[in-house]
């Protein structure tokens, strides 16, 4: 009798012990953006011809697509997923931060799907002002988003470590080409790699 009291007041203890460690502790995971893309454009060569002005890229458009398995045939009475298109407009002076493709921006999340559950384009307009030329489309396809992560405990928290991120950029007017797989994995406590767009 005096054992299973001694056993179940030194378990009780225990519990008190580690819920007190914990409840004092604060749980920031700063986890929100471990999936995260982000995009920059190359204003670097802006008067070449690889490079961005930066009133071609203060407003960009990314359009969304559910991801479809190939494979996969669908009844023909299947309801279409629409797509999503967010519009992204930048003054002059924040052209050069990245955009961030997210779960939850710029689009909303579809419940528990991730990045890697769809396929996007993003469109930029070119001006040519002061010329005949007429404006420009440049367009890029993102796919084939491979995502990878666990979560990381300490007894206290448990916060989402992504362990691999990568994608296939796509010039969409070049639809011969296979696009490029980009490994933009950051290393473990690096700043977030950023995918460069040149036109």
């Amino acid at each position: 009798m005096r054992r299973k009291l001694f056993t179940w007041l030194l378990g009780l203890f225990v519990a008190i012990a580690v819920s007190a460690c914990c409840g004092s502790v604060s749980c920031e995971c700063n986890d929100t953006f471990e999936d995260a893309i982000y995009f920059q454009f190359n204003l670097a060569d802006s008067q070449g011809t690889n490079g961005f002005r930066p009133a071609d890229v203060d407003t960009v458009v990314l359009v969304r697509y559910p991801y479809v398995d190939p494979l996969v045939q669908l009844p023909p009475n299947a309801p279409k997923v629409p797509n999503d298109t967010a519009r992204i407009i930048r003054s002059l002076d924040l052209v050069t931060e990245p955009i961030i493709l997210n779960t939850a921006a710029p689009f909303t999340a579809g419940g528990a799907r991730k990045l890697d559950a769809y396929k996007y384009q993003l469109y930029v307009v070119r001006h040519f002002p002061g010329t005949a030329t007429p404006p420009e489309t440049v367009f890029f396809s993102l796919d084939s988003i491979m995502l990878a992560g666990r979560f990381v405990g300490d007894g206290c928290c448990t916060c989402y470590q992504n362990e691999g991120k990568k994608l296939r950029v796509t010039k969409a007017e070049k639809p011969g080409t296979s696009g490029t797989i980009l490994d933009i994995t950051p290393a473990e406590g690096d700043e977030p790699k950023t995918v460069v767009l040149s036109r």
